[in-house]
């Protein structure tokens, strides 16, 4: 009687997987040349300004050190912010993809773009 009943149970089982799609995540890689030693934060967040994912406290930007995130299947936009830097936040985006972005430069010059390179 075991056996009768676990068989229904396995095939429903194997419906319900092939009728829910499973979520995918994009993928965020950021490469570094910041400065040894300078303090970033690096995270994305939705189109009305929504955390995703990233970094939720600054920390060091190591030079030729790739981040990466994953974030929920919906627009998002990358943000890089260099604290105590004279320069404002730097926003990128809106990307609906997996994505290649560096940031580089030093505490006062830094700069934050799409890679040209894959990643």
């Amino acid at each position: 009687m075991k056996c009768l009943i676990s068989f229904p149970f396995f095939i429903i089982i194997c419906i319900i997987m092939n009728i829910v799609s499973v979520t995918e995540a994009y993928k965020v890689v950021i490469h570094s040349y910041m400065k040894y030693g300078t303090l970033c934060r690096l995270w994305t967040e939705d189109e009305y300004g929504n955390y995703l994912s990233g970094d939720k406290s600054d920390r060091t930007c190591h030079e030729d050190d790739d981040y990466t995130y994953y974030t929920p299947p919906t627009t998002f936009y990358v943000i890089a912010h260099v604290p105590f830097s004279l320069e404002e936040d730097k926003k990128r985006g809106p990307y609906h993809n997996d994505i290649c972005l560096t940031i580089q430069g030093t505490l006062n010059d830094w700069d934050f773009y799409e890679a040209s390179t894959p990643c």
